[in-house]
């Protein structure tokens, strides 16, 4: 999963092969793919194996900065709280930029596009290190909160808590 640095291109397209070592913590780029599988989660609202890709999963620096759009900021924080999945393969994690925050546990946000996987802790990073999910990412949940039921608290996840 972690592999040696290499020259970054693009930040919103950054790929598998140019991860970083682990030197850099629990980093992963954005976009990298991830297959998943429901069976070792705790907790899913899908069955069997899927892909995903990883956003915002950060480690001791922040390889994007600026400030989030507040919908899309509001977006995330329903789909965190009514979209969680935890496969307890990662474990607690303290945030290694300030080690003043500890949260387990990932969420999903399933669009036409992909189906990306983030961590619980992601508002943290935004709200506390200025981290600023890529352009593609934030589009791509923008479009898709104006074709879903889910925009207005409808969505299966959010009834199966009440």
């Amino acid at each position: 999963m972690f592999f040696k640095r290499r020259k970054r291109q693009n930040k919103d397209t950054e790929s598998q092969e140019n991860a970083f070592s682990r030197a850099d913590g629990a980093f992963v780029p954005d976009f990298t793919r991830r297959e998943f599988s429901s069976s070792i989660a705790y907790s899913t609202s899908f069955e069997g194996c899927f892909n995903g890709v990883w956003v915002g999963w950060l480690g001791t620096y922040v390889p994007n900065e600026g400030n989030i759009d507040s919908k899309a900021l509001d977006i995330i924080m329903h789909f965190k709280q009514y979209h969680y999945v935890d496969t307890a393969d990662l474990g607690y994690h303290t945030c290694e930029l300030c080690n003043q925050y500890e949260e387990r546990g990932e969420f999903v946000i399933e669009t036409k596009y992909a189906l990306y996987y983030l961590p619980q802790m992601i508002d943290h990073y935004i709200s506390e290190h200025n981290y600023l999910p890529p352009t593609k990412f934030i589009q791509d949940i923008l479009e898709h909160w104006e074709t879903i039921p889910c925009k207005k608290g409808l969505c299966a996840a959010q009834s199966d808590k009440s």
